[in-house]
């Protein structure tokens, strides 16, 4: 690629992906500053490595880079000591259709929800990160993993049965 086609990838990266970033990064950290530096840290890296980014069907990038911010964010909250997978703990609430209710009959808590998902694939932790404790929409978990919001509410379907399916085999009743 030649530079002014490097430098307008660059500039159409950057304003399509910038906003989904921080947004994930702050997810995260929960502190502005922190997700900022790590949406930079995350666009020198992609500047480094243009000529991989650019082999990324464009549908695809999206989620190449929530995980590259996913991965940043971990990493300070290693060097802060904090456990890697905090991102899921700092979500003190699940979305309103898990009925609390529910959950105290069945003697299920947040955190045997939590240590579940940590198991999962890294696109369902993603999805139910982004659906059960962002509380995002169906567009949005969309525009983040770069699929049309019906395959959206699909992949949310799926991976909420498969997370009802593990908690199954560890003797907890969750409907989903």
């Amino acid at each position: 690629m030649s530079d002014s086609s490097d430098n307008r990838l660059i500039k159409e990266l950057y304003e399509t992906h910038k906003e989904m970033m921080f947004k994930i990064a702050l997810g995260i950290l929960h502190n502005a500053s922190d997700a900022e530096d790590v949406v930079q840290d995350a666009f020198l890296w992609i500047i480094n490595n243009l000529e991989k980014i650019s082999q990324i069907p464009r549908n695809k990038r999206a989620v190449y880079f929530a995980n590259i911010i996913e991965h940043l964010s971990l990493n300070i909250l290693k060097k802060r000591r904090v456990h890697p997978t905090e991102d899921i703990d700092e979500h003190k609430e699940l979305r309103s259709d898990i009925s609390v209710e529910k959950i105290s009959e069945d003697e299920i808590t947040i955190e045997d929800i939590k240590q579940v998902i940590r198991t999962m694939s890294e696109i369902d932790r993603l999805i139910l990160r982004l659906y059960l404790f962002e509380k995002r929409s169906y567009k949005e978990i969309a525009d983040i993993a770069g699929i049309f919001e019906g395959n959206a509410r699909i992949k949310v379907y799926r991976a909420r049965k498969r997370l009802a399916k593990l908690l199954r085999e560890r003797g907890i009743d969750y409907e989903y």
